[in-house]
């Protein structure tokens, strides 16, 4: 049972943070109960609570925290609901006790909350200690309310019946030294070798593109070749196409027989707000694939890269994401290292995410204008 103090509705809810141990004692002085607890190093352990989808925060204060050595570790642990599942940890944050002392003892931890789990925070201190405080509070924003409507279990929660993955392997290795290519995409770049493919040019005039900036057309092809050589476009499947490539490709997708549902979400920052509250709301829910491109200038990468990961939880189990961002100096700007980094936070929400092309390498790769493609499929399990 969850031991919950208050839940105020909208307003942070207030955690037992050493219900998960009994109540027995933290290695900070006087917190916690009177038993000592196994570990040395335990600080608190809340218990797992289910959290509403999207971004969510645990946050604590250490009232009169005094302290003049140690570091406080915060973990958020995520245990899934199947039976068997063993916890895992999401994320995690350090902090000097000295310095929380001079912030007031206040510090909180971000984090992305997804469906079928449920979420904790665990406090440990590395290294020796003199820390000291009167009291611990305990706060995570989003909890979720279990009597209220549940518009993440709308729908009927099947896994995709489309698609051909036979290709779509795991590697052992996330980035490939092989060159990318577009009449076999993966996670890639665009190259200048990609642009001068016969099946480039082809593409390009069937989407009307013609006229069109050549990085602006690259995506839209490669989000067509990717649905192409991945089966996904095909009749009666259900599509959610997002940002600048959207119009060019609707009316081919829908010529065969796709159900789309077209949010220009990603041409502005305001567009992109609309979109994150609808994807939050539960208004965008079993779709097959979706395909997203963010190239417009002044797009925040981070607000993308969050909007990427948001967007898993519109799909349903092994369905196709395939997402589009500019890189250097076009879009957004993704640097190679963040490339990196978002094939890395897919993996690690349990997606399949093809691997990453980057070659050939180029210095100048962090200020050049270009563009990134990945192909990724969601997991088989609702998030």
């Amino acid at each position: 049972m969850n031991k919950l103090m208050s839940s105020g509705g909208s307003a942070p809810a207030v955690l037992d943070p050493f219900s998960f141990h009994d109540h027995t004692a933290s290695v900070i002085k006087g917190i916690g109960g009177a038993t000592p607890n196994a570990d040395p190093s335990y600080a608190f352990h809340t218990d797992y609570v289910r959290l509403a989808r999207g971004r969510a925060n645990f946050a604590i204060h250490l009232s009169d925290l005094e302290a003049k050595q140690g570091t406080l570790v915060l973990r958020v642990h995520l245990l899934p609901d199947e039976p068997g599942s063993v916890a895992s940890m999401v994320t995690s944050e350090r902090i000097q006790l000295n310095r929380l002392a001079q912030n007031g003892g206040h510090v909180q931890v971000t984090f992305e909350a997804f469906r079928s789990a449920r979420y904790a925070l665990m406090g440990l201190v590395a290294g020796q200690t003199d820390a000291s405080a009167s009291d611990l509070r305990v706060t995570v924003e989003r909890l979720y309310d279990e009597t209220a409507i549940d518009l993440e279990d709308r729908g009927e929660g099947a896994p995709t019946r489309f698609g051909n993955f036979a290709g779509f392997k795991k590697a052992a290795h996330i980035i490939a030294v092989e060159a990318p290519t577009l009449g076999a995409p993966t996670s890639q770049i665009a190259t200048r070798a990609q642009l001068d493919e016969p099946i480039f040019e082809q593409q390009r005039r069937a989407l009307g593109l013609g006229g069109a900036d050549e990085l602006a057309a690259w995506s839209a092809v490669y989000q067509r070749q990717a649905l192409a050589v991945f089966e996904m476009a095909q009749a009666g499947a259900r599509g959610l196409l997002v940002g600048s490539s959207s119009d060019h490709l609707a009316a081919p997708l829908a010529a065969q027989g796709c159900a789309l549902t077209v949010h220009t979400g990603g041409t502005s920052p305001s567009d992109m707000a609309d979109l994150q509250q609808a994807l939050n709301q539960g208004d965008l829910l079993d779709f097959d694939f979706v395909c997203s491109a963010w190239l417009e200038p002044g797009l925040n990468p981070d607000a993308v890269q969050r909007m990427i990961e948001s967007s898993f939880g519109c799909l349903r189990p092994s369905g196709l994401a395939v997402h589009v961002v500019g890189t250097g100096g076009y879009g957004p700007g993704f640097s190679r290292a963040a490339l990196e980094r978002l094939s890395l936070n897919m993996l690690s929400k349990g997606h399949d995410v093809a691997q990453l092309r980057l070659a050939p390498h180029r210095p100048e790769f962090d200020r050049e204008p270009g563009a990134a493609g990945f192909i990724a499929r969601r997991t088989s399990r609702w998030l």
